[in-house]
């Protein structure tokens, strides 16, 4: 059952970026029912293996913000939402341990980022379709694209996180040995995925590709010259696709992300989000410790924002994941969520080379990100973050196994420390 789960797996993160596009009723998204195939068998070539990858400190990190979230329950402002909100955490979690435990090779880990651009294609070419299919908007100026059903900001967020991974797929040395195709159909993702975004107008997920844009250049300076030729075509394609095709609208309200910090800006600051922010601020400071509750900052903040015309149906949003979870979890819970990001940079230390330079590109655009979205719920991000961890711990695996071995040593096909096994994919502790 370990391949059936591993392909399952591979199908589930190939459907996160357009998984809204598939309802089956009022039975709810495809993609709940292929997570729900995934768990069960996961947990079926688990017990036939007898044998679960130990977890990292990222995994027990996560485990205890989920068990926080859960207490929440006790004293939050709105129980209903917290409940609902603790069996979406719960479900994260169970995603994040799959893909750690199935995830436990170079060639796994490459194979998940490949089903994500894959599926970021999905997502990029619902918006382009949407773009030509529209009909003119009755109000130009607040109706914007919504690509594969799923809100504006979030869609153009999700394509934007794939254009690292599918630059990392296409140039770095380990997969220019792979095929011509892969590699062309990676490198064609930059210009699709750079165009999606911009006719979204999404000035928080254009922010979030500055990481991705160093990368890049970053690249061109150590590739050789037949492959930075490659890489400066995409590039040369990318930037004619955008002055050629994009539509001046979304374009112009890009461009205005540079005076959105303006308090007297139409909508207000960041576009009303600054006033969400004080209303997010005036909440945590009425119950710093343990917060409001799990996916209560609705509630918390739903009496000083009532009267605010900008955001009228989704105000009460925190628009940044890091305000969302200290205000619903406190400072108890927000020290748990800031200890797994201490993790992941940790991890990174561990890196060189390009692997170095692409996760941290990686996990910049999902830090940037998260400052203008409550993404503390999105399976992108936890999905990416798991991968960075799991990159992490098959390359220090990897610099263990092929440690010297000292002279004198007894030849008994073990490592060096303590006697130890050399590294099993699904048993070792990464150190």
């Amino acid at each position: 059952m370990r391949p059936i789960a591993y392909w399952l797996t591979m199908a589930f993160v190939f459907s996160i970026p357009w998984e809204n596009a598939v309802q089956l009723g009022g039975l709810g998204r495809g993609s709940k029912f292929l997570g729900l195939a995934l768990a069960f068998v996961w947990a079926g070539s688990v017990l036939l293996r007898r044998r679960l990858r130990d977890p990292d400190g990222f995994q027990k990190a996560y485990f205890l913000l989920v068990a926080w979230s859960g207490l929440t329950f006790y004293w939050s402002i709105d129980a209903g939402a917290t409940t609902s909100g603790f069996l979406t955490y719960a479900q994260l979690l169970l995603m994040v341990y799959i893909i750690w435990d199935v995830c436990d090779t170079e060639a796994a880990i490459d194979n998940a980022l490949q089903a994500y651009v894959l599926g970021a294609y999905i997502a990029s070419f619902s918006i382009v379709l949407e773009f030509l299919s529209a009909p003119d908007a009755r109000f130009p100026e607040h109706e914007r694209l919504h690509g594969v059903g799923t809100e504006v900001d979030v869609i153009a967020l999700i394509v934007a996180i794939a254009v690292p991974a599918a630059w990392y797929l296409a140039a770095s040395p380990t997969h220019q040995k792979g095929s011509l195709g892969r590699r062309s159909l990676n490198f064609a993702y930059v210009p699709v995925g750079l165009f999606a975004v911009a006719i979204t107008g999404t000035r928080g997920a254009t922010l979030a590709l500055l990481p991705a844009a160093i990368f890049i250049f970053w690249s061109l300076r150590h590739a050789r010259p037949s492959h930075r030729l490659a890489a400066l075509g995409t590039l040369a394609a990318a930037i004619l696709v955008l002055v050629v095709y994009a539509p001046r609208g979304p374009l112009a309200r890009i461009e205005t992300a540079t005076s959105a910090t303006e308090l007297g800006s139409e909508g207000g600051a960041l576009s009303g989000r600054w006033g969400i922010w004080v209303e997010s601020s005036h909440a945590f400071l009425e119950r710093p410790v343990f917060g409001a509750g799990l996916d209560a900052h609705r509630a918390a903040v739903s009496g000083g924002l009532e009267q605010v015309r900008t955001f009228r149906i989704a105000e009460k949003e925190a628009h940044n994941t890091y305000i969302s979870v200290l205000v619903e979890t406190g400072i108890v819970g927000f020290v748990i969520f800031a200890s797994m990001i201490v993790v992941v940079i940790k991890r990174l230390r561990r890196l060189s080379g390009w692997r170095a330079w692409y996760w941290s590109a990686q996990v910049s655009v999902l830090a940037i990100g998260m400052m203008s979205l409550s993404l503390e719920e999105s399976k992108s991000v936890w999905i990416f973050l798991s991968l960075c961890v799991a990159t992490s711990a098959v390359a220090g695996s990897r610099s263990v196994a092929t440690a010297p071995v000292p002279f004198g040593a007894p030849a008994t096909g073990r490592g060096v420390a303590g006697g130890a096994p050399q590294w099993q994919p699904t048993r070792q502790r990464p150190r």
